[in-house]
């Protein structure tokens, strides 16, 4: 065996062992994100039966305000499992449209939007209402992250201003 072939090969292994060690570090990530996820769910859920089951208790039905709260929760969850499976250059190709429907949604509360608790913050859509502010959430993180990703690239990152 020639000394470029004993090269080649301890070469590649140490590449293997280098993504190796990434993966599973990543791994590890995943993990404790999802750890710490599903304790606060828990607490939330827990926090949410200790407050609701004397209002629930009076009406008759103890439990149901924190079933509607589980139901929400699983559905968040549910959505979180395929957000996170949706590749990062897709958020980053839709920031702005993202950005921009948050923006829309939160100008069409002012004209159309539901008042609950003296202010208008509610957008009813039939079946569900929805709060925009959660979703403009949403939009000014991808946008963020992708305005940030690209100062990256161009190696403006550690710049300050525009």
């Amino acid at each position: 065996m020639s000394s470029s072939t004993v090269t080649s090969i301890a070469t590649r292994r140490s590449a293997a062992t280098v993504v190796a060690a990434e993966r599973d570090r990543n791994q590890r990530t995943r993990i404790f994100l999802l750890s710490v996820v599903g304790v606060l769910l828990v607490i939330g859920l827990g926090a949410t039966l200790s407050a609701s089951s004397v209002m629930s208790a009076e009406d008759g039905a103890i439990l149901d305000l924190w079933v509607r709260q589980a139901i929400a929760a699983g559905a968040g969850v549910a959505v979180m499992l395929v957000a996170s499976r949706v590749p990062y250059t897709l958020y980053r190709r839709l920031a702005v449209p993202i950005w921009g429907s948050a923006v829309g949604l939160l100008l069409l509360v002012l004209v159309v939007g539901r008042t609950a608790g003296g202010s208008s913050r509610w957008l009813d859509l039939g079946v569900i209402d929805i709060q925009p502010s959660e979703l403009a959430k949403f939009g000014v993180a991808v946008l963020l992250a992708a305005v940030y990703a690209k100062k990256e690239e161009r190696g403006e990152l550690d710049q300050f201003g525009h």
